[in-house]
């Protein structure tokens, strides 16, 4: 338990709150979707917190094999999934604005961002989160596999080769 650690004074403190939640995330320990979603509502004005909460609801849903393999998603599945996009979308922006240099966005932000908007059927904002990642954080493997995939979804190819480059002859997953 990580709070068994820590002094119960300091346990509602925002980042002893942030340090448990990654800790039961890197643990895998499901604990960590309640956790994230009650430091969301306590503290609303966290963007690592409403950022958490609406991955600790995107997670489950688009991990779900049935999902995987082809099953439609339930109607509480969707909404779930467009508030959780539209969370991830509003962090998004506000972390990537040039004028916001207090905590530069990660990859896996753009990428789960990414990911909710693709499932809602909105690509080319997903495309657009994308593209605007890749200019700020460079060419991360992750960012470009996902910007590929989204230009051979959209029919585009010979944008997926060119995106990839050179780099398609050497990982065998690209290549792909």
């Amino acid at each position: 338990d990580p709070f068994s650690l820590i002094h119960p004074a300091a346990q509602e403190e925002p980042d002893v709150v942030a340090s448990t939640i990654a800790i039961l995330r890197h643990r895998n320990d499901q604990r960590w979707y309640t956790a994230a979603h009650a430091a969301a509502q306590k503290h609303p004005e966290d963007l690592r917190f409403r950022q958490w909460s609406a991955e600790a609801t995107l997670e489950p849903i688009l991990s779900d094999t049935g999902l995987l393999v082809g099953k439609p998603p339930s109607a509480g599945q969707m909404e779930a999934v467009r508030n959780a996009a539209d969370a991830l979308l509003s962090v998004w922006e506000k972390l990537s604005d040039d004028e916001a240099p207090d905590r530069e966005p990660h990859s896996a932000l753009a990428q789960n961002t990414a990911a909710a908007l693709r499932f809602c059927h909105r690509t080319e904002e997903a495309a657009a989160v994308i593209d605007k990642a890749l200019m700020r954080l460079g060419a991360v493997p992750a960012l470009v596999r996902i910007r590929a995939l989204l230009y051979v979804h959209d029919d585009q190819d010979e944008q997926a080769i060119r995106v990839l480059g050179d780099e398609h002859a050497t990982d065998p997953e690209l290549a792909l």
